[in-house]
């Protein structure tokens, strides 16, 4: 019986396998709920994701809803600034080889 806690326990068999991103997302997710749980938590993402306008939450994918949320719990609680965010965000990108 699948561990209903893990990431892919509730998914559809014809849903696509979770790629090395969505991976990453929820591990910081889950590191973020583990470390920090006075500042950053389950339900505090799950209204994030909630407080998403419609019409974006419904162009983006679930992680990359997770990730928006992700963003704006970290900001809310006080973790990182958003230019603390975009500095690393560009620091990776310049790693990457990219620019977008």
């Amino acid at each position: 019986m699948p561990d209903a806690t893990h990431p892919r326990a509730a998914q559809a068999p014809d849903e696509p396998a979770l790629t090395f991103w969505d991976k990453r997302v929820d591990a910081m997710d889950s590191l973020l709920c583990r470390r920090v749980p006075q500042r950053y938590s389950v339900e505090r993402h799950r209204r994030a994701v909630e407080a998403l306008p419609p019409e974006r939450y419904a162009r983006l994918s679930h992680y990359e809803r997770w990730v928006e949320a992700l963003r704006e719990t970290v900001v809310q609680a006080g973790l990182l600034d958003a230019t603390e965010i975009e500095a690393r965000v560009a620091a990776i990108r310049r790693r990457a080889g990219r620019s977008d």
